[in-house]
């Protein structure tokens, strides 16, 4: 098995037991900190690209032409 940062084993949805609390628990932080690091990435790629400022708001406001009162664009077939 794979080992984490911190040297503990890293559980994966294959081997995780719920039964047992504590590599449960163990499961639940390693996946926690797995989707924060997914988060940071992609918070980090939205502000390269000028969606979004250091604080997470928004740059552009407006909605995209198809996405606009009056569009003709549709979903429905």
């Amino acid at each position: 098995m794979a080992k984490s940062e911190q040297g503990t084993k890293e559980v994966i949805w294959a081997s995780a037991d719920p039964d047992n609390p504590e590599e449960w628990l163990e499961f639940l932080q390693q996946q926690g900190e797995r989707a924060g690091d997914r988060i940071r990435t992609e918070l980090k790629r939205l502000q390269a690209l000028g969606i979004i400022d250091a604080d997470g708001n928004r740059l552009k406001k407006e909605l995209p032409p198809d996405m606009r009162p009056g569009s003709t664009c549709t979903l429905a077939e």
